[in-house]
């Protein structure tokens, strides 16, 4: 999507930088690169450009070896499974890459975690990146960067901010959610572009961009109405190990989103979320394959019936200074 956004922010008139855009060969570093979600959306974003964008990814960073297991299975890029600030800094100057895109660590911001921010541990990886950016002769021309809400308020973004603007970079932010592009996913998140000068945005926001109607090129890329989870399903049948228990169901179904392939909206599909986030209010969904009839009788009168006890548990959760391990004391499921 913010791959999109950046080629639509050029204009679709003639210019000589969108020409430049379009036949030169991208150099890409992904950092934090996951299983490979922004090595996704920019091949995306390159086959609805009929491949008049050319780039190259030149190489991936993680540190979490299933999540390289899956890169590689999807990806022919060489990934470095070690921390990014163990490479020298001549190794990233020989690179000479055009892009930066990045996901950092979102636990120093996150509204879940402590929001320690620049002081966590977890933000010293990205730290090092913004000292790269600082001090290289050759710093990238296109940075992306997304995190969580949360890391817009942060002194992290601040500092972000600051260095970009030193060494001369058009920085755009955002705060979208996948439901204004039409994805039935409701994930608010943070992005920001940046391209170095003499390169700039054709329609530029003062102020945080948080709705498609704000710019002009950005309003391109509304596909219409949301589409529904089945649209995004690729099995009809899912393994009995990531089934959610009954007995789990009928203790604290009440808490869930619990979706189904005909909706139109679900939270946080993750491995194993935990019970004291649901009762903190941060919703994850669980995608429904059966449950017994009784159970849904008792989930839909319960809901009727006790969003008044639902909001107390939360607010007395939420009011615990105790660390989340010991508030938590419950373990974790898979879910779909």
């Amino acid at each position: 999507m913010i791959f999109g956004y950046d080629y639509f922010s050029f204009g679709y008139h003639y210019s000589e930088t969108l020409t430049l855009f379009l036949l030169k060969m991208l150099k890409v570093l992904e950092f934090y690169s996951g299983v490979g979600g922004m090595h996704f959306a920019l091949e995306r974003c390159a086959g609805e450009l009929g491949g008049k964008l050319n780039y190259e990814v030149r190489m991936a960073f993680e540190i979490n070896t299933n999540a390289n297991t899956v890169y590689r299975a999807n990806f022919d890029t060489p990934v470095a499974q070690k921390s990014i600030q163990d490479h020298p800094v001549d190794f990233f100057e020989r690179q000479r890459a055009d892009v930066f895109l990045m996901s950092p660590p979102c636990q120093p911001y996150t509204r879940q975690g402590l929001q320690k921010g620049s002081e966590d541990t977890r933000a010293e990886s990205f730290f090092f990146i913004l000292n790269l950016i600082r001090t290289l002769e050759h710093p990238p021309t296109y940075i992306l960067i997304e995190n969580v809400k949360g890391f817009e308020t942060s002194e992290t973004q601040v500092e972000t901010l600051k260095v970009l603007r030193e060494r001369g970079y058009a920085v755009q932010e955002f705060l979208l959610s996948p439901t204004q592009f039409g994805v039935p996913n409701s994930r608010l998140r943070y992005y920001l572009l940046a391209k170095r000068q003499p390169l700039r945005f054709l329609h530029e926001a003062s102020t945080l961009v948080t709705t498609i109607e704000t710019l002009p090129g950005l309003q391109l890329l509304s596909p219409g109405p949301v589409a529904t989870v089945r649209d995004f399903l690729e099995v009809s049948t899912v393994s009995e190990e990531l089934l959610v228990p009954d007995e789990t169901l009928w203790k604290w179904g009440i808490l869930f989103d619990i979706v189904t392939a005909d909706s139109s909206s679900s939270c946080c599909f993750t491995k194993g979320p935990c019970l004291f986030d649901c009762l903190l209010g941060f919703s994850r969904s669980l995608l429904y394959i059966h449950i017994p009839f009784s159970l849904q009788v008792t989930l839909r009168t319960l809901r009727g019936l006790a969003p008044f006890s639902i909001r107390r548990w939360r607010t007395r959760m939420r009011s615990m200074k105790s660390t989340r391990g010991e508030r938590c004391g419950m373990e974790t499921w898979k879910t779909p």
